[in-house]
């Protein structure tokens, strides 16, 4: 079915970003040398920016998605939309090309000539590539010329962190986990949007990913997780209106995008983030002294009041928008054995 561009069934399902595409078959030589170009031409982004950029442009979409039938027109909604699909393909963009460079480049760290032990399951092309970058890193990418497709390539990294023998200090399991995210992005089970909410989330051996000097600037620990805990709550508009101290990464185009989600819906975020709901819904980290800030702030605004004394009303209620979002992805597939379920239509190009 073709649907109108003014809808959001069209933006859903016929976008790059958000549909799930076969890409296994792309010679990893041409993902070598987009990779070499785009960390050319990239710069570097704080990953905490590109996390609000992302996370508050896809709660707009969640509302609109609420609100809207799937071939309703969009109105003034369209402009939020289009807005949102540029940062997707930006930051997904980015975000793959440094996975696959940093994935690529730790296994130089193996030893022993480990990955001839795989070579019987995904041939020796893929063990002689991984010997090329013990030698000399990511040049090894951006330089390959052979035969070597990218799908079965992370097929095969997945299993040389999964399954091969790792020190604490480098590869194993933890980098198994971040090469799967783009390995299901390449194989078309995931999409690009879905690869972002994972990738934001990721870690190797000694904490978040983002720690490798280039694409991305060295993350903040504390700043990102608490992007992180109040996405999960639904509280990113209110992160971005809180603004320093309780975030120090809010720029004039986040503002931005929140007020024009004001506009076009016709609503007011609150200026503060509900910590007790951050934390009732699994916050990796403790607000009390977020908490005690905001008391000091706001505690004689009788909205901030009615906010606190209805805690258990939100948790439900974001709870209820987590469960619903699960659902409509669940709708993407089907069971087609006990545990084993495959996506319902992924288109290829």
């Amino acid at each position: 079915m073709i649907h109108d561009y003014d809808t959001y069934a069209f933006h859903k399902s016929e976008r790059p970003g958000t549909m799930a595409r076969d890409l296994s078959q792309v010679p990893l030589a041409l993902a070598g040398k987009a990779a070499k170009k785009h960390l050319g031409n990239s710069g570097q982004k704080s990953p905490e920016s590109e996390a609000l950029e992302f996370y508050v442009l896809q709660h707009a979409m969640g509302q609109i998605e609420a609100a809207y039938e799937p071939d309703e027109p969009l109105g003034n909604k369209l402009k939020l939309v289009e807005r949102f699909h540029d940062v997707l393909n930006a930051a997904g963009a980015r975000l793959f090309q440094y996975i696959m460079i940093t994935t690529t480049r730790e296994s130089r760290h193996l030893t022993n000539y480990q990955e001839d032990n795989l070579i019987a399951k995904h041939g020796n092309d893929c063990a002689e590539f991984t010997k090329a970058v013990k030698s000399s890193s990511q040049k090894a990418l951006f330089n390959y010329k052979g035969s070597l497709r990218l799908g079965p390539y992370l097929d095969y990294l997945c299993d040389v962190y999964n399954t091969l023998s790792w020190s604490s200090s480098y590869g194993g399991k933890p980098w198994g986990n971040v090469t799967e995210a783009i390995r299901d992005t390449v194989n078309g089970r995931i999409s690009v949007e879905m690869m972002l909410d994972i990738g934001y989330t990721l870690a190797h051996n000694n904490g978040p990913i983002f720690n490798k000097g280039f694409q991305f600037t060295h993350y903040d620990t504390f700043q990102l997780f608490t992007i992180l805990d109040c996405q999960r709550a639904g509280q990113i508009p209110n992160l971005i209106k809180s603004g320093a101290p309780f975030c120090t990464h809010v720029n004039t185009k986040h503002s931005t995008d929140v007020a024009k989600m004001e506009q076009v819906f016709d609503a007011e975020y609150d200026q503060w983030v509900n910590w007790d709901v951050v934390e009732a819904l699994g916050a990796v980290q403790n607000y009390d002294d977020y908490k005690s800030a905001n008391m000091q702030k706001f505690g004689n605004d009788p909205k901030f009041k009615a906010a606190n004394a209805s805690v258990l009303e939100q948790v439900k209620a974001a709870k209820d928008a987590a469960a619903a979002k699960m659902a409509a992805q669940e709708k993407m597939y089907f069971e087609v054995m006990p545990g084993v379920k495959i996506k319902k239509a992924v288109k290829t190009r």
